[in-house]
């Protein structure tokens, strides 16, 4: 009974997770380019992409000089599990290398999919700046922009 006790106490204090400690990140770093521009994205499960790597339980995202960086791994890469990522410090660097500490200069992260020759293609858009459009100040000129995008880094001509 007292080791039930103890079992049941590491679950509540650690939570549940179905990956070993050294796969899960307890801190993510955003590195973008000198360019910074409204938007930056990170595709996932691009073919022939880098994988992403956790290092000290870090993962680090270097993004190339049009702040877009593909990956080869999962969207859940680094995750506690499948389904939640867990609690976890982001850290966002400048193209000087230099951590950017104001809050309203950190970007929201918007993760989606689109379907894209019948493959649901995941990926991460963050946004520097208030408005919703990264590309125009069209809504809907930049919904294309963005899946024109989509198709050219998974190579699908749909």
């Amino acid at each position: 009974m007292h080791k039930l006790f103890i079992l049941l106490s590491v679950f509540v204090l650690f939570g549940c997770s179905d990956r070993k400690i050294d796969e899960v990140a307890k801190e993510v770093n955003f590195y973008l380019s000198e360019n910074k521009t409204a938007c930056a994205f990170i595709f996932y499960d691009v073919e022939g992409a880098p994988a992403l790597t956790i290092e000290d339980r870090i993962v680090s995202y270097h993004f190339n000089d049009e702040n877009i960086l593909t990956t080869s791994s999962p969207l859940d890469f680094g995750w506690k599990s499948k389904e939640t990522s867990g609690f976890k410090p982001f850290n966002y660097y400048n193209g000087d290398g230099s951590l950017i500490t104001n809050e309203e200069d950190k970007p929201m992260l918007y993760t989606s999919a689109t379907t894209v020759d019948g493959v649901e293609r995941h990926y991460t858009r963050l946004d520097f700046n208030d408005q919703a459009e990264c590309f125009s100040d069209d809504s809907f000129e930049d919904n294309d922009i963005t899946i024109d995008l989509v198709r050219k880094i998974y190579g699908t001509n749909e």
